[in-house]
């Protein structure tokens, strides 16, 4: 093809018509100029490849619109082609520069530029910007994922110009803000932040420049809603080729759950600190260069010094050199690794002498190196002059255990742990013999039957009175007290069982004394009941023996008048048996035990027994008792005692205040009653009388021993006192207070089950 392009009409001498040429066609760019009637003047060889033009199209003189067809055509109806011919049309026609950007059907990407020159003429310039473009369309695509990553997810993110003004935001942030996507840009990028925080703020991100690109900021927002979060902000500067700052970008997640977490963490870590100073203990941590780190309280009081004093400097400036010789290997020790634990006497500068415990503990590093050991401090001078006053106090009690005369043992479900000296004597047994023996060899049953579980124990369970097994099988009784302790680390009962054989027969003694002293008082009532039997026992007998001598003389006498005189002696002497019988059983020693009996009939025969004597004495005896029959556990003679002391008491009251009122013979008045109420299985019965009732100042010790209102030498004091006793052992109570001109006794007693 011939090479016409260089056609050129000029003046220009040779050599500058041929450099000119040169330096067309070595441009980057592709160059086209056409003459005043749209013809080619001129084209280079980059025009020529990148239009790929035939030859028949690139002659001089060649009409542009030749141009153009071939390219629509090439190009394709459906390409961009045919807007070439449309644009270069436009280009021809413009006054100015016209420029744009084609993309060819074969990833061609070309700048066209076009603009008139001198003498009509016009040039136009191909520049390829394929690379720009591709480059372009890729940073827009990574810049649409970018959005779309930006705008799905959960964390708020927002871009901002200097002047602090939004140029971008996603869907979180405008949530958080209550605005659209769409009217971001213009809003302040500060209008979340909490009013509060936004000096702090703004100070942080004044700092980011071309030194430092990237500051985390914690701070507080405001919502729409008015909700205050806290909110971590990962803030990145954007600075351009001359350090100039483009803008800003910030993410921001919420942390609201962490900063309560670190703030709850924190209050916890001061908890602790004020545990740790509150511990009686010296507590501190040392580094591996043997210089305090941290020290509580305590420890300051000991030393002296205050925590700043201690902090930073080596342990043997606090504790003093000596006290530093005395624990340097233990230190070492533990700056190998190995925890340690001992005790022993420290002479501390500044703390005096001490007999502590120590207690070292490393603090490896996560690859295992000591950085450093906790040390805990106890002071044990005062716990050692606890324990051996312990000690001291546990000899003495051991003594004072050892020299009681109480059996005193200790058993864990009934097996026998310990027992005393005084224990072994009175079972008859030696101590080995005793240990690990069930206690229930030697226990009365009863005790079983109600002592409640170890485990239930509250407080002492007190035994009147349970027998006690020797060794060689004879019994004695006792009285038992039971107590919940801690034996050996295990939980245990204490017995605690005294003899009570002297005391109950100096009880027995003094309830006979009582019974006797009684029955001295009722001796001339006794006179009494016994005179009238006998004046019948005569006059019948002096009937009998003028019967006698009628039956001599024969006159007539009536032999069933004898029969019945002598039948009169027989009746009256089996009456006089029977009273008798009756003091003879009342003051002889008792010695039964205790069975049912029923109460009512014991308290008819009693009173009974003193109603005609008391006739005599102007004093009306009176019963109100049930007709039922009913059984109450005790001891006939002692419960007859009982009643026999309180109806001779209200006599001796009734008697004493006929006396005092000077009145001849003013009737009294005795009234026996009894309530049974089977719902709360229990008896009452009272006893009233109008003698004048308890002086106020002896009601509350009347039943003591040796508490009497009678007059010098008469009673013995122990009545009431032994019919209290009686009282008791059957399970029951006895009060006495005034009534309206007397006095009243209560006793309470329990029925036997049905």
């Amino acid at each position: 093809m011939p090479d016409n392009r260089s056609n050129i009409d000029t003046n220009d001498p040779a050599d500058a018509s041929a450099f000119f040429a040169a330096t067309i066609e070595a441009m980057d760019e592709g160059l086209i100029l056409l003459d005043a009637n749209d013809r080619l003047k001129l084209i280079n060889r980059r025009a020529l490849d990148l239009l790929d033009l035939p030859a028949d199209l690139v002659s001089i003189g060649t009409p542009h619109e030749n141009i153009v067809t071939h390219l629509a055509n090439r190009e394709g109806s459906e390409s961009k082609g045919m807007s070439i011919g449309f644009r270069f049309s436009e280009a021809l026609s413009a006054d100015d520069k016209y420029e744009f950007v084609h993309l060819f059907k074969n990833g061609l990407v070309l700048n066209i530029s076009s603009k008139p020159t001198a003498k009509n003429c016009r040039l136009t310039i191909f520049r390829d910007i394929t690379a720009e473009h591709n480059t372009e369309v890729k940073l827009r695509r990574s810049e649409q994922r970018y959005r779309s990553i930006v705008d799905s997810n959960s964390e708020a993110v927002c871009r901002w110009r200097p002047d602090g003004l939004l140029t971008y935001a996603n869907e979180p942030y405008c949530r958080l803000r209550g605005i659209s996507p769409g009217s971001v840009k213009g809003q302040k990028a500060y209008g979340l932040t909490h009013p509060d925080d936004r000096q702090g703020v703004l100070t942080e991100i004044k700092s980011l420049g071309p030194e430092k690109r990237h500051v985390e900021i914690e701070s507080r927002i405001v919502d729409s809603q008015g909700t205050v979060t806290w909110m971590l902000w990962a803030t990145t500067v954007f600075i351009d080729e001359h350090s100039a700052i483009l803008g800003y970008q910030a993410s921001g997640r919420e942390i609201t759950d962490r900063i309560i977490a670190e703030e709850a963490a924190r209050e916890a870590e001061r908890q602790l600190r004020l545990v740790i100073d509150a511990l009686p203990v010296c507590i501190a941590y040392i580094g591996a260069d043997g210089c305090y780190q941290m020290v509580n309280e305590t420890y300051e009081k000991w030393f002296k010094k205050s925590r700043e004093q201690i902090i930073g400097r080596h342990a043997k400036e606090v504790i003093g050199e000596v006290a530093f010789a005395t624990l340097q290997s233990q230190m070492e020790n533990v700056l190998s690794g190995n925890a340690s634990t001992f005790e022993g006497k420290v002479p501390y500068q500044n703390a005096g002498e001490r007999f502590v415990q120590w207690s070292y503990v490393p603090n490896f590093s996560p690859g295992g190196a000591v950085h450093g050991f906790f040390s805990v401090v106890t002071d044990l001078s005062e716990h050692l002059r606890t324990t051996r006053a312990l000690e001291e106090s546990e000899n003495r009690f051991r003594r004072m255990i050892e020299s009681s005369p109480d059996i005193i043992l200790v058993h864990h479900d009934g097996i026998i742990l310990f027992v005393n000296t005084a224990a072994a004597s009175l079972l008859r047994a030696a101590k080995t013999e005793l240990l690990g023996r069930y206690i229930d060899e030697f226990i009365d049953g009863k005790y079983f039957k109600l002592s409640p579980p170890v485990a239930e124990l509250d407080g002492p369970v007190q035994f009147e009175e349970l027998m006690l097994t020797r060794n060689d099988g004879t019994c004695f009784a006792v009285e038992l007290s039971s107590i919940k302790l801690i034996f050996e680390g295990k939980p245990a009962v204490q017995l605690v069982c005294r003899d009570i054989t002297a005391r109950n027969t100096a009880q027995a003694q003094i309830m006979q004394s009582s019974k006797l002293a009684s029955l001295g008082e009722i001796a001339a009532g006794m006179a009494h009941e016994l005179a009238q039997p006998l004046n019948v026992i005569r006059m019948a007998a002096d009937n009998g023996m003028f019967g006698i001598e009628d039956q001599k003389n024969d006159n007539g006498h009536d032999i069933d008048f004898d029969y019945r005189q002598f039948e009169t002696i027989a009746g009256q002497t089996i009456r006089m048996a029977e009273i008798i019988n009756h003091m003879r059983e009342f003051a002889r020693i008792d010695n039964e035990h205790a069975l049912p009996l029923d109460p009512l009939m014991t308290i008819r025969r009693s009173g009974g027994f003193f109603t005609e004597m008391f006739r005599t004495e102007n004093i009306l005896l009176s019963f109100d008792l049930p007709d039922i029959q009913i059984e109450i556990h005790g001891q006939r003679i002692l419960f007859e005692q009982l009643f026999v002391t309180l109806i001779q008491n209200a006599r001796d009251a009734i008697l004493g205040r006929q006396g005092d009122n000077k009145v001849e013979n003013p009737q009294g008045r005795i009234d026996i009653a009894a309530e049974v109420h089977k719902k709360m299985k229990l008896i009452l019965i009272t006893v009233n009388d109008d003698g004048g009732g308890i002086s106020p100042s002896l009601l509350e010790q009347i039943f003591d021993p040796f508490i009497t209102t009678k007059p010098a030498g008469r009673g013995t004091g122990l009545g009431l006192s032994v019919a209290r006793e009686i009282v008791n052992r059957m399970g029951g109570s006895i009060i006495a207070k005034n009534i309206p001109n007397g006095a009243q006794f209560v006793v309470s007693l329990p029925l036997i089950n049905d």
